[in-house]
């Protein structure tokens, strides 16, 4: 009865154990200050726990990190890829966070039954997308480019496009 107790009490200080680790590394981050503002720095994202786009990092359902160029973006090279595939599907750009190469391009196809836009805040591209149509574009200047779906003003239509 007692090795039952202690295999139990082992158990459960090791997943607090791991939740703690997990933990540690979630929230806000950049350069090492605790914040991340996507308006002061291009690799801060800011998502809800659904994944929606969010832009006020101050927000408690707001979780900002700093995107490691990791899984998601179709490529290596810190995440960025010569080509890189958005898909628009139940009102939410995903990936919302893409990071290419300098003339790399990015195709954003609408898989919902609605029309949408690729609208970049910078200007220069402001593309409606028909359902089951792709829309490309190409990206020579190195920077970060927000866009938005200007015909239906929800959260999850919101990306941003990391040229390095």
């Amino acid at each position: 009865m007692r090795s039952n107790s202690i295999v139990r009490s082992t158990l459960a200080v090791s997943f607090f154990l791991v939740l703690a680790l997990s933990l540690y590394g979630c929230g806000d981050s950049d350069d090492g200050d605790g914040s991340c503002d996507p308006a002061t720095n291009a690799d801060c994202i800011c998502e809800t726990e659904g994944g929606a786009f969010c832009e006020d990092p101050d927000d408690l359902d707001c979780f900002c990190f700093l995107d490691d160029g990791g899984a998601g973006n179709n490529g290596v090279n810190n995440g960025a890829t010569d080509r890189a595939s958005v898909d628009v599907e139940n009102f939410t750009f995903t990936p919302n966070t893409i990071t290419i190469n300098v003339g790399g391009q990015v195709t954003w196809t609408n898989k919902d039954q609605a029309q949408h836009t690729v609208t970049f805040d910078s200007g220069g591209i402001d593309e409606l997308i028909n359902p089951g149509a792709s829309f490309t574009a190409t990206f020579d200047t190195v920077g970060s480019f927000t866009y938005r779906d200007r015909l239906n003003n929800q959260p999850g239509l919101r990306g941003t496009v990391v040229v390095q």
